[in-house]
């Protein structure tokens, strides 16, 4: 008697994703059993289009990230496995084809973890942002997100990374526009300031916050590789971090408890964290003497 092909259930949040919803769905319609799309009560055109592709619509109270709506919309899939994906992001034939044909039809683990393409301001950008693992495939009730905003699942079985491999990866159309970075680095500035302050987490500098976060992306992360794209987008995300600093400090109803910044003493700092990176650069790019010609330098920055 022949082996019943396990049931794909393909889950999407929405909320305003009119503009994308409709490349995802196709990109998966080939291979869904079912389509959950869990909808944050939009005023576009989501849920037609989700209908149009006969998709199961829920709703959900829109808490203005998408945790709390994901772990509601896994609940709603009835099949053997679940596929979770943004609204922008989609599935191209070779991932889907080895999904239903291979990841699932003879499954060595629970879960996997798939390698995610940022395409950023028109760009695929792979300095700091690939291969971006995510855990999108998985057996039903094995996986659970907190409902705190950007949390890690928890993985109840076994669970594998596929290659790094263009073939094998989600393609995320990120961000599109400078605006649609600032509206959401706002909105989750806002999200991560008001966990803070009911954690009652101090007030980050925000220059500090700003310097460290644009360095660990730029040199840490290579940003640096990625030209005009690496540059700005390591300036925005120490951007972003500002926000969250003053977000906090607007819930802490703008204290001016802390005591004068020594603004010449940090800015040194973060000039001596620069040259570090600066010289490291150096020495990965240098080979026997020179290499330990600029080892020292890098030692006596310190």
């Amino acid at each position: 008697m022949a082996t019943q092909a396990p049931t794909l259930s393909v889950v999407v949040n929405t909320k305003n994703s009119a503009a994308t919803l409709k490349a995802c769905l196709n990109s998966v319609k080939s291979i869904a059993d079912e389509i959950i799309v869990m909808d944050m009560h939009s005023d576009d055109r989501t849920v037609e289009i989700a209908k149009n592709f006969r998709a199961k619509v829920f709703y959900h109270p829109d808490v203005g990230y998408v945790e709390p709506a994901r772990n509601a919309a896994i609940g709603k899939a009835t099949g053997d496995w679940v596929l979770i994906l943004d609204s922008d992001e989609t599935i191209p034939p070779s991932l889907a084809t080895e999904i239903r044909e291979t990841l699932i039809l003879d499954p060595k683990t629970d879960a996997y973890f798939l390698p995610r393409k940022n395409i950023i301001f028109g760009k695929w950008v792979k300095t700091g942002w690939w291969p971006d693992y995510v855990l999108r495939l998985f057996k039903p009730n094995l996986v659970v997100w907190s409902n705190e905003i950007h949390s890690t699942p928890q993985i109840s079985g076994t669970a594998e990374r596929l290659p790094e491999s263009e073939k094998l990866a989600i393609v995320h159309e990120n961000y599109q526009t400078v605006d649609q970075f600032i509206d959401r680095a706002q909105r989750y500035g806002r999200i991560v300031a008001t966990n803070q302050h009911e954690n009652k987490k101090t007030t980050p500098d925000p220059l500090k916050n700003f310097f460290s976060e644009f360095l660990r992306r730029y040199f840490q992360w290579d940003g640096q590789n990625d030209g005009a794209h690496g540059y700005y987008l390591s300036v925005l995300q120490g951007l972003t971090a500002v926000l969250e600093s003053a977000y906090l400090w607007e819930k802490k109803e703008f204290s001016s408890a802390k005591k004068q910044v020594k603004i010449s003493g940090l800015l040194a700092e973060m000039a001596r964290e620069a040259r570090y990176w600066e010289l490291t650069n150096k020495v990965n790019a240098s080979s026997g003497i020179l290499r330990w010609y600029w080892k020292g330098r890098r030692w006596l920055s310190r």
